[in-house]
């Protein structure tokens, strides 16, 4: 409080790329912008050889694989506690061109590029389990309907999410880390 005014200016601490969902991500001091949100982000995920989409819920495995992209150089990089050597995988290319398919994730679907067994071996190796990579491509609709709490919600699809949950930016405020910090130290019994 200064002068009588309350003090509502907000600046960004930090940004957190996540390029592989559910694996880990890097921080940056800046970051470029696309229609999808950062430039990027949860644009590739892992999909076992029975169709399912991993998670760390399903995989926790996932959380050991870290991943930074190198935009000067084009290179996302991945890395794994569980593998020796550090993959390199090429923005602007190393996805086969023609093998486009078609997956679906939270009820939508989505145009995904895959890449060559040497990748897909990287990842079976560092989650323990086969499966391979895939890089979103396009949504198939340019808008979805939501049914929320009884009631139906149009969402324009113009601004695609790649493979977000809910939305291209996930903020997190410094007073929600420290109250949560509080309520685990506590001892809240689970009560939040």
């Amino acid at each position: 409080l200064e002068n009588g005014f309350v003090d509502t200016s907000y600046y960004l601490k930090s940004i957190t790329i996540y390029p592989i969902k559910s694996c880990g991500g890097f921080s940056a001091r800046s970051w470029p912008l696309s229609n999808n949100g950062l430039t990027h982000d949860r644009q590739w995920i892992l999909k076992s050889l029975t169709g399912e989409i991993l998670t760390q819920k399903k995989v926790p495995e996932m959380g050991f694989i870290s991943t930074f992209i190198d935009l000067s150089q084009g290179i996302l990089f991945v890395e794994s506690t569980r593998c020796k050597e550090r993959l390199q995988i090429s923005l602007e290319s190393d996805v086969y061109e023609d093998a486009i398919e078609e997956i679906e994730l939270y009820g939508q679907r989505y145009k995904v590029y895959s890449y060559d067994n040497e990748i897909n071996e990287w990842f079976s190796d560092a989650i323990g389990r086969a499966c391979s990579l895939l890089r979103y491509y396009s949504f198939d609709q340019d808008f979805m309907l939501n049914k929320i709490k009884g009631a139906a919600k149009c969402r324009d699809m113009k601004n695609k999410l790649n493979f977000a949950n809910e939305a291209q930016f996930l903020l997190v405020s410094e007073e929600s880390v420290s109250d949560l910090n509080r309520r685990l130290s506590s001892g809240c019994n689970g009560r939040f």
